[in-house]
């Protein structure tokens, strides 16, 4: 059986998992960093809602789609 990961879900353990997060999320808010996640085993790269606004990129009609062009673009090994 596999662990429950579904942070949604009415569990204790995932509600401190959740707070935790959010206390993080503020703290990067208030000093306006943003926060992407890079997964090694299957290449996926997460950002928060707010990645594109902080960095400027939303307002300049940047997407997470045109980002990742422009850096496969950039980087061809990747």
């Amino acid at each position: 059986m596999e662990p429950d990961t579904n942070l949604y879900s009415p569990n204790e353990n995932n509600e401190i998992i959740r707070e935790n997060s959010q206390k993080k999320l503020y703290v990067l808010a208030a000093h306006q960093i943003a926060l992407w996640e890079y997964d090694i085993p299957t290449g996926k790269c997460s950002f928060t809602d707010d990645y594109f606004r902080t960095l400027g990129l939303k307002e300049a009609g940047w997407s997470l789609k045109a980002l990742m062009t422009f850096t496969i673009s950039h980087t061809p090994e990747i």
